[in-house]
């Protein structure tokens, strides 16, 4: 589920929603969240990838032990896509998977609802690498990255390497944060909190509009410490602010 940068901040708050809420047997689309099911179609697939890259070759049968631990702390993850009367939910999907595959050329395909056991993630491997592809219905990014970091850290501690839990390395023997399975745009982006406009104008793409099935891939790199200096700044006019 999507998750706003306001909600974060407020999580570790005590709240009233109980272990029963937890468990319950379906999980509804945010306001972002909703709007994706009805734009999938033919050339616009609402699939995102996200890839971690290792020191050591991949070994498959651990990855998919991984994956099987880390995917019950994610509940909205584990989920299959159902229609409702006026709009779609998720419900826990049981069914085997989803499965750790070698990895293909034509990534980030689109997500048929019933295909691939109704899972709408998938986690690949090559080499070194292991790529997670999920629906942008079931959260962003940074709901990604969180739980490929996760899987990471499981098969990681399954190799026999130490990794704390923390930052985006969520505690798989808990439960879910309460505040994880939110609409958080009904407590923070309402009539009462709006915030102003930025002054610039949103950036335009132009050009010759490419043909359907055109792939493109776009890869950069970035230095390590480098990405942890300009974290620290960031971290640090937070703190000043």
């Amino acid at each position: 589920m999507h998750k706003t940068a306001a909600a974060k901040t407020a999580a570790g708050k005590e709240t009233a929603m109980t272990q029963r809420d937890l468990t319950k047997t379906w999980y509804g689309l945010d306001l972002s969240a909703i709007v994706y099911p009805t734009l999938q179609r033919r050339d616009f697939s609402s699939v995102y990838r996200i890839s971690v890259l290792l020191k050591e070759e991949v070994r498959p049968a651990l990855l998919q032990q991984a994956i099987d631990i880390a995917l019950k702390r994610f509940p909205t993850y584990r989920a299959a896509m159902r229609k409702g009367l006026f709009w779609r939910y998720l419900e826990p999907n049981n069914r085997p998977g989803p499965y750790a595959q070698p990895d293909i050329r034509n990534f980030c395909m689109p997500m048929p609802f019933r295909s691939n056991n109704r899972y709408l993630i998938r986690f690949y491997y090559y080499g070194r690498r292991i790529s997670l592809e999920a629906h942008h219905s079931l959260g962003d990014g940074t709901g990604g990255m969180c739980l490929l970091q996760t899987v990471t850290a499981v098969y990681l501690r399954l190799m026999g390497h130490f990794v704390s839990n923390g930052y985006s390395v969520l505690d798989v023997g808990q439960p879910p944060d309460p505040e994880e399975l939110e609409d958080a745009y009904m407590r923070y982006a309402n009539a009462k909190v709006r915030p102003q406009r930025p002054a610039e104008r949103a950036y335009r793409v132009r050009g010759i509009k490419e043909p359907v099935h055109t792939f493109n891939v776009i890869a950069g790199v970035l230095p390590l410490d480098e990405v942890q200096k300009k974290r620290g700044n960031i971290a640090s006019r937070s703190r000043n602010t």
